[in-house]
């Protein structure tokens, strides 16, 4: 899967693949859970979907996408956090070799705000135990994801050599409790930087919305998001969440709100989304300097994993997971929603590519502002 996703052509699946996957289940990895969501009354939903499709406008026809979104939403509601995802999280932010105090350091405040989300947890394990983070550890060293030195004064774990995109497997897991946490932070540090140049100096609360939108807009090919009014209403609780807000719907002095960011129990934008803004971020830059009159996807995507993996030396993005061909492929199916790759003509076609670029560029910078924020506060 690593070798394919840096670029490698994929093996065929054939009898000697099946051979090798067989082996390969006869160590016992884990524990399996079975859980159900929410029932969805299918005749019910379908005669709402229709009754707003006749006051719709735009004719089309959207009651299977709805209902599927509806059972994946009861999916993800219904999927716990398990103990590794959580230290996937942990292991793939950082992007170095953590000892077990600096593990639980990212865990624990996350294990607190998981609680306050109501998310179960599998197995109903303590994620702030120590000995269930060091179980964990063990049993990822185990798979070959994670790796331990234990020479020194104190064992460290680290990702191991090109397993980061096996451990963003685990990690993606529980992802989709913590995307709406991450945008929210990204939002109100962008308001709180327009209000810090504005004159009044306030930050309103549709900034913060507007931003979030927007975000979400540039990341909807990877996440699985609420229809438009539940995802509102879902960033106020995050806000709340994230400091003591009075009343969401008043505007705030930029310090204040900066305040919130800074005095936050655990800030996570920069462990959930910098590694899809920076994949996103070398498709954008290579397409803002692409001039090339017909688009030849393959030697484009080529190019990518090539200037990523110089990036990725040069310390320009925070992980090799970001050099991923499968990222790059949804940031390249991102630039088409918004026709700047394929039959395109005329001459703001460039300009229309450099603020794509610079549009990622910003988010990027934002997360890893919230990234340092994480780290001296």
């Amino acid at each position: 899967m690593t070798t394919e996703a840096y670029g490698a052509t994929k093996r065929p699946e054939d009898f000697r693949f099946l051979i090798r996957l067989a082996r390969q289940q006869g160590e016992r990895l884990g524990r399996a859970y079975l859980d159900f969501g929410e029932p969805l009354p299918l005749r019910k939903r379908l005669e709402e979907l229709r009754a707003l499709q006749k006051t719709s406008e735009s004719g089309a026809s959207t009651e299977i996408e709805r209902i599927a979104l509806d059972v994946e939403h009861r999916i993800n509601r219904a999927t716990p956090v398990t103990p590794t995802a959580v230290v996937s999280l942990a292991l793939l932010g950082a992007d170095r070799s953590l000892s077990i105090s600096e593990v639980l350091a990212t865990v624990r405040p996350l294990a607190s705000y998981i609680a306050a989300r109501n998310w179960t947890v599998a197995g109903a394990a303590d994620l702030t135990n120590r000995s269930t983070i060091r179980w964990t550890l063990h049993q990822l060293v185990a798979s070959g994801v994670v790796s331990v030195y234990d020479a020194g004064t104190e064992p460290v774990w680290g990702i191991g050599a090109e397993q980061h995109l096996v451990a963003a497997f685990y990690r993606n897991a529980a992802i989709h409790i913590v995307v709406d946490r991450a945008i929210a932070e990204t939002a109100l540090l962008a308001a709180v930087e327009d209000a810090e140049a504005s004159v009044e100096g306030l930050v309103q609360p549709t900034a913060v919305r507007d931003e979030a939108l927007r975000l979400r807009e540039l990341l909807k090919f990877e996440f699985l998001f609420s229809a438009r009014a539940q995802f509102e209403k879902e960033l106020t609780d995050e806000v709340r969440l994230i400091g003591r807000v009075d009343d969401t719907r008043k505007a705030a002095h930029a310090a204040d709100v900066r305040g919130l960011l800074e005095k936050a129990d655990v800030l996570l934008a920069h462990l959930v989304l910098r590694p899809f803004l920076d994949a996103y971020h070398i498709v954008a830059d290579r397409l803002a300097a692409y001039d090339d009159e017909s688009f030849d996807e393959d030697a484009f995507l080529a190019e990518c994993l090539e200037v990523g993996k110089q990036w990725e030396l040069q310390r320009r993005i925070a992980s090799a997971e970001s050099r991923s061909m499968e990222l790059f492929k949804t940031a390249l199916r991102l630039a088409r929603h918004r026709e700047l790759v394929d039959g395109v003509d005329g001459p703001d076609i460039a300009r229309r590519r450099r603020e794509f670029a610079d549009e990622i560029a910003t988010a990027v910078r934002r997360v890893n502002a919230i990234a340092e924020l994480a780290r001296t506060c």
